[in-house]
């Protein structure tokens, strides 16, 4: 008969990010969101805010209008 000692718990330390995370979000320029229903919408827009005209390629045909927003970051 013998006997079998338990493992002591594992220890996970946190990993320390490389980099600050970051605070605020932007367009780069040219934009192209591919949607899973296979729907594609385009626009060009630099910084925070989106603005200007939006293209959307969708199976009832292309669809334009104008764009505005922005992108938030769920916590």
């Amino acid at each position: 008969m013998g006997f079998l000692a338990p493992s002591p718990p594992a220890q996970a330390h946190q990993i320390l990010p490389l980099a600050p995370a970051c605070s605020q979000w932007g367009f780069p320029g040219a934009c192209a969101l591919h949607q899973t229903n296979g729907d594609t919408v385009r626009f060009d827009s630099t910084g925070s805010v989106a603005s200007g005209l939006v293209e959307a390629t969708t199976p009832k045909g292309l669809l334009r209008g104008p764009v505005s927003g922005g992108a938030t970051v769920a916590r």
